[in-house]
């Protein structure tokens, strides 16, 4: 089995000594493919886990997918063949020509923006989850932030059945940082936790997997 990851800051495995992708690929025995990053958005990880998939479909079923899905906010702008994250960490991220253009989307963010972004996003997640059965990878998705923040948050029939293949896509608790937060586990000014709220997230990710057969 190759254990398949992606996701924003709280999926790499660069900063912890003891990440959950880490703990995760020690405790399975198995290789590891991360390709979380830093400052991520949403819309990279979808594309980059289905052009990672594209390639390797011959042997997709041997994969199985953790993703942990980055703030609703988030953005991927593609100037000049190059991909770059928005998000609230500054102009730093994008080059020069799209400083103006980033400083009006940040004037501009707000509740609706994000609610829109969410309803967006989650019928693409919902695309990637019928795209992962039909390549028959065993996959698992969690919020690493936030729940979905959209109708769905208040109407039950507008949710989709994902089985078990997403740990709480409606719940805030359920979350990678709020599961955390609520057991005590102290994160940094970035909302990142150490290793030991790492290590407490892989026993997590572990027991669900094997409480529900994933595996």
């Amino acid at each position: 089995m190759i254990l398949y990851v992606n996701g924003d800051s709280n999926s790499t495995s660069l900063d912890h000594v003891i990440s959950w992708p880490i703990a995760l690929q020690n405790y399975f025995n198995c290789d590891l493919i991360n390709q979380a990053m830093s400052g991520g958005s949403n819309p990279r990880i979808l594309r980059t886990t289905v052009d990672f998939f594209d390639q390797v479909k011959d042997t997709a079923s041997d994969h199985f997918v953790v993703i942990g899905w980055t703030s609703w906010e988030r953005e991927e702008w593609v100037h000049n063949g190059s991909y770059y994250q928005v998000n609230a960490s500054g102009v730093n991220n994008v080059p020069d020509e799209l400083k103006e253009k980033y400083i009006s989307w940040v004037a501009d963010k707000d509740s609706v923006s994000q609610i829109d972004k969410s309803r967006t996003l989650h019928k693409e997640i919902v695309d990637l989850h019928y795209k992962l059965k039909k390549l028959q990878v065993k996959h698992l998705f969690f919020n690493a932030l936030m729940p979905f923040q959209h109708e769905v948050l208040v109407a039950n029939e507008l949710r989709f059945n994902w089985g078990n293949n997403f740990i709480g896509p409606y719940e805030n608790d359920s979350s990678y940082y709020w599961y955390l937060k609520k057991r005590n586990f102290i994160a940094d000014n970035w909302y990142h936790y150490g290793k030991d709220g790492h290590q407490a997230w892989a026993e997590f990710l572990i027991d669900y997997i094997e409480g529900n057969k994933l595996l």
